[in-house]
């Protein structure tokens, strides 16, 4: 006979950690780009999981005549060895807020702003595995902006072999 929980779905849900950015006015894909979030996910006694990542955050735009304002935020996963090793960086992928203003001046609108992807691993000797949110690309022209009440969440399940 079986035990019963063999064939159980395990649920988690992991919040991450969040970072207060400076505003940059440009951010060119050759700079180093600004950690916004991340959160890691230990994956001790684990073999097939499912990731829900959800970010969000309110981002204050203030937008002059003829402004622009560009974001792309990139979501990465990066996996750690039990021996504390990492691998590459993977890019999992990329979202983009533009605005644009022509003949009206706008003065701090808040925009909420929110993230999901679903993530499968199949996990071997990874002791964790780290997913992050940056902001890799920033062009702005008679705008500015701030990020503000960021999360980041991870729903963990991990699913019986």
């Amino acid at each position: 006979m079986k035990p019963i929980y063999k064939n159980t779905i395990l649920s988690q849900q992991i919040c991450g950690t969040t970072y207060e950015p400076l505003s940059q006015e440009n951010l060119q894909k050759k700079d180093a780009p600004i950690r916004l979030a991340q959160v890691e996910i230990d994956t001790a006694g684990l073999s097939r999981i499912k990731t829900k990542i959800v970010y969000s955050n309110f981002i204050s735009l203030s937008l002059g005549k003829d402004a622009l304002i560009d974001l792309t935020f990139r979501l990465t996963k990066r996996k750690k060895t039990a021996d504390n090793k990492s691998e590459m960086n993977t890019r999992l992928e990329h979202w983009n807020l533009i605005s644009e203003a022509s003949t009206i001046v706008i003065d701090d609108t808040i925009t909420p702003f929110q993230l999901r992807f679903f993530d499968q691993s199949r996990v071997s000797n990874e002791k964790k595995i780290i997913y992050m949110i940056d902001l890799n690309r920033i062009i702005t022209r008679n705008a500015s902006y701030k990020i503000v009440n960021q999360s980041m969440t991870a729903l963990i399940t991990n699913e019986p072999q």
